[in-house]
């Protein structure tokens, strides 16, 4: 591949919004901390910690709380942290390389493992949009009043009207994603302090312990909270910022100001989770329904969701209950029995909040993953259409389904928490191999320390989801014949899934494109300013 080539097909990939300047010329002679260099380098963060705050965590967080109580919350401590550390080493390959890590995949492997990979993400994309369709939904009815399928076609032309704030600026929609992330902020912390649950039981929830019914619960936490979409997007968003790359000293000062960028906003993220779990601990979580023979929450037994199936009966706060499951459907509904109506209204304004913003971000995401690896230039427009056709049909199919069964509904997003556990070494791998090699890094390469926490990070990751696998299979024995045709169909999948991985690990990174690489380092200054 010339150098001639390489330039050309970056600023093929440079769109019509003009990238922010980060006045970075004298970084040389910069201060521990410029409080002018970081603004100029914030807002990529905002961008990327909307996924740790989709109706997906949402989910998770109360399940956590009302199943768990705050038993848990080392565990999503631990997860933000982990995210963070994979968020870092997605924004330093987009600093250093000036590509986002769909296009240097692209360039590192032979066009059918990329395809292989490219899918594999789509699915993780659809599986998030998926939920986040049903999540605004949820918000919607509650809202409006209307029904779940039509909450999901209000969905579909929302994100529209959001992601024309891009045609404004890189800044209009950086300022719209934090107009919606302080909405969730104020929603879900005035609920939590409602009824806030002790110091010392907020304390011993980042003692590690692990109950035995909580395992399912802290795997669907790791799936929620570290999304396989994002990092695609991480890497891509801060190319916006203006960086010469010729200048090492200018990259280091990118890399600098982007990781205080992604810590400070994911602890943001990791406050309004922990509201989440707190609220829904204090309200619904009883020992006895955790122990049930369905791990489950205390729901008033004059609530809508106690007539779809209890496991025994409960008490929290000295309110008597029943056992039964909780989702997003049920959430409200179960706050109002407890806290009032006030507390449902605010909780569905925060979810829309979480739900409007989440599709708009994963439809960009979704861009830049089939731009990278396909090196198609497809317009947002265009973009949105397939996303939102993509996902609002299974969506609306779910949203009738569960006309019947809200437990259908509830379960449906609990299981897609799971696929993107199970979808996230697809993204893993690939940023951790090519932010190893010195070859496509230079001297940003990863140190030892760096990559011995991310390969730590990837290898739970991977045992959790084998764990997973293994369980639904030894659950398959009471289907009688049926469980051979499911070991048959999920051994199938694991070799087709075991073998894209092996083929990551060869191809990444790839000699015939490390020049390419550093060919692009040298080019000096390449943005991507598609936000």
């Amino acid at each position: 591949v010339s150098r001639v080539q390489i330039h050309r097909q970056a600023m093929a990939a440079q769109q019509a919004l003009p990238p922010i300047s980060t006045n970075t010329e004298n970084a040389e002679d910069a201060k521990l901390f410029d409080w002018q260099l970081f603004v100029s380098y914030a807002g990529p963060g905002l961008l990327m910690c909307i996924a740790y705050l989709d109706p997906g965590n949402l989910e998770a967080d109360l399940q956590q709380g009302a199943y768990c109580g705050m038993a848990l919350l080392w565990v999503l401590l631990l997860s933000h942290v982990a995210g963070f550390f994979i968020q870092l080493l997605a924004a330093r390959l987009g600093n250093v390389t000036g590509k986002n890590l769909a296009q240097v995949c692209r360039d590192n492997m032979p066009w059918p493992m990329a395809m292989l990979v490219y899918m594999m993400t789509e699915i993780a994309i659809i599986g998030a949009d998926i939920q986040e369709v049903l999540g605004t939904a949820v918000a919607w009815r509650i809202l409006l009043g209307v029904d779940l399928w039509v909450g999901c076609i209000f969905t579909g032309f929302d994100a529209f009207m959001l992601l024309g704030a891009g045609h404004f600026g890189t800044r209009t929609l950086e300022g719209v994603v934090m107009v919606l992330l302080g909405a969730m902020t104020v929603c879900f912390w005035v609920n939590f302090l409602r009824d806030p649950p002790t110091g010392e039981e907020i304390g011993r929830g980042f003692v590690p312990t692990m109950p035995h019914y909580a395992l399912r619960v802290a795997i669907g936490t790791i799936g929620a909270v570290i999304m396989p979409h994002n990092v695609y997007l991480h890497s891509a968003a801060v190319l916006s910022r203006n960086v010469d790359r010729r200048n090492a000293q200018q990259v280091r000062t990118a890399n600098k100001y982007c990781a205080i960028d992604a810590g400070m906003a994911l602890f943001l993220c990791f406050l309004i989770n922990m509201a989440v779990v707190g609220c829904y601990a204090q309200q619904f979580f009883a020992p006895t329904c955790a122990t049930a023979s369905v791990t489950s929450a205390c729901f008033s037994p004059s609530s809508e969701r106690a007539t779809f199936g209890t496991y025994g009966s409960c008490s929290v706060n000295g309110k008597s209950g029943v056992c039964t499951e909780i989702g997003l459907r049920s959430a409200g509904d179960g706050l109002q029995a407890t806290l009032g109506s006030t507390t449902k209204y605010l909780w569905a304004v925060g979810l829309l909040a979480a739900g409007l913003s989440s599709t708009m971000i994963t439809t960009y995401a979704g861009q830049f993953v089939m731009e990278g690896f396909l090196n198609l230039q497809v317009s947002q427009r265009t973009r949105v259409v397939i996303t939102r056709c993509v996902a609002l049909v299974p969506a609306v199919a779910v949203a009738l389904a569960s006309s019947k069964s809200t437990a259908f509904a509830d379960s449906v997003g609990q299981w897609l928490n799971v696929l993107q556990s199970v979808q996230l070494p697809f993204a893993l791998l690939p940023v951790l191999l090519l932010t190893d090699s010195q070859a496509i890094m230079g001297n940003f390469a990863n140190s030892r320390l760096l990559s011995g926490i991310c390969w730590t990070v990837a290898a739970i990751v991977f045992s959790v989801n084998g764990w997973l696998v293994g369980e639904l299979l030894w659950q398959a024995d009471g289907l009688g014949t049926r469980a051979i045709v499911l070991w048959t169909l999920a051994s199938i999948v694991c070799i087709g899934y075991c073998s894209t991985l092996v083929g990551v690990f060869r191809y990444l990174p790839s000699k015939a494109a490390q020049s390419a690489a550093f060919a692009i380092q040298n080019q000096g200054q390449t943005n991507y300013g598609t936000l």
